[in-house]
């Protein structure tokens, strides 16, 4: 953008970081997937179209709001495959961040294949 360049975003940024409690409840959560099929198909025909590999959605309604803090907590409790076998002390981390840095992070995985940098 504007004639600059830089490298890809790799790992977790200590800016809004929020590690999860350790050790971590093993209960699931009693939030259970919304998504319709329409839903689901939109999401994933999206990622899909570009060749990402493997994905999947899921729509959770909370009863009431969630306050940031508590997403660590709740995101490894959540019915999804992805989450499955996480043990109480396994490694989850999650950092808030601004929608731009995000984007940044999404496109420079795509201009890459689709492979997240790892950290």
């Amino acid at each position: 953008m504007h004639g600059s360049a830089s490298g890809v975003p790799g790992g977790l940024p200590a800016e809004g970081r929020m590690d999860a409690p350790t050790p971590r409840t093993s209960e699931r959560s009693a939030l259970r997937d919304i998504a319709t099929t329409d839903d689901h198909e939109s999401i994933v025909a999206a990622v899909q179209a570009g060749d990402w590999g493997d994905c999947d959605a899921w729509v959770f309604m909370l009863d009431e709001a969630n306050a940031p803090e508590q997403v660590p907590a709740l995101l490894p409790t959540l019915p999804m495959p992805c989450v499955d076998g996480l043990g109480p002390t396994d490694r989850f981390q999650i950092a808030i961040r601004p929608v731009n840095a995000i984007w940044r992070l999404l496109f420079a995985t795509a201009s890459m294949g689709g492979h997240a940098p790892l950290p």
